[in-house]
């Protein structure tokens, strides 16, 4: 069965979200561009539609007819789609469309392929897809070009492709006094919202570690059946924390700390000047 969603260029709040989601909504397709557009999803609407019990599908397009700028244009559009997905810290299970959002005919197949894989050179862990009509993901799909297809009705001729998993199929609607696209999922593949498995692969290596340390702000203690060893490995020097007290028993095991509690051990055993 298909799923009900809509695109549109509104920032949506909670109660926009509230209201589309009892109309029975269950996806929104948002622009993922430069903060600098008005369009531009954030992470706090992101969020809000999340809680709100929403897939997102995340696209960008700054000019309709930018991918006939071919591999230049895709280039700097690749690099810029991966800047604001990281800065919403999207999940890389979600894919980021380009729109291809003109009547691209068969002499303009050969650009919006090398726009598309050039954006894809820029989107470093993250899979791409593309917006277009009929012909356009027919051609795409045809060349291995990317790996989601949205298609528009719009210079469809009335036909869809068997690769579309998303299909807008109105367009200038109105919904909970919204201006959207009307669209429909036949799976869920590409869309993405903050409770997916995997929504931190994202996060910078400071951020990953500042998540460890959260427990207790220390990196936790030790748990009771570890009180033994714990016990036996501290008062024979092999452990000694931060020397403020913090051991960060709970933490992840970094290089760095297993190379110093390796160096200790083997320095205890004479073993030192046999590496």
């Amino acid at each position: 069965m298909a799923i009900k969603g809509i695109d549109c260029s509104t920032v949506l709040t909670k109660t926009d979200a509230a209201a589309l989601y009892a109309l029975g909504y269950r996806f929104v397709c948002r622009y993922l561009v430069p903060e600098k557009y008005r369009k531009h999803l954030s992470a706090e609407e992101a969020k809000i539609l999340t809680d709100a019990g929403f897939k997102l599908l995340s696209v960008f397009e700054t000019t309709a007819d930018r991918a006939k700028g071919g591999a230049a244009s895709g280039a700097e559009d690749g690099a810029l789609a991966l800047q604001a997905a990281k800065k919403i810290n999207m999940p890389t299970s979600g894919i980021i469309f380009f729109a291809v959002d003109f009547d691209a005919l068969q002499k303009d197949m050969n650009t919006v392929e090398a726009y598309l894989r050039a954006a894809a050179q820029q989107t470093e862990g993250y899979k791409i897809g593309v917006y277009g009509g009929y012909a356009v993901v027919e051609a795409m799909a045809a060349r291995g070009a990317c790996s989601g297809f949205w298609q528009t009705y719009s210079w469809s001729g009335g036909k869809i492709s068997e690769h579309a998993t998303v299909y807008q199929y109105l367009n200038g609607q109105t919904a909970a006094g919204i201006s959207v696209d009307l669209d429909e999922a036949y799976s869920e593949a590409g869309l993405w919202n903050y409770s997916d498995t995997g929504s931190d692969l994202n996060m910078t290596i400071d951020e990953a570690r500042a998540s460890l340390t959260e427990l207790d702000g220390t990196g936790g203690a030790h748990s009771a059946w570890a009180e033994q060893a714990v016990t036996k490995l501290q008062a024979a020097g092999l452990f000694e924390g931060d020397g403020k007290g913090n051991f960060g028993w709970e933490q992840c095991l970094t290089r760095e700390a297993l190379a110093e509690v390796l160096y200790k051990t083997l320095d205890k055993l004479g073993l030192l000047d046999k590496l």
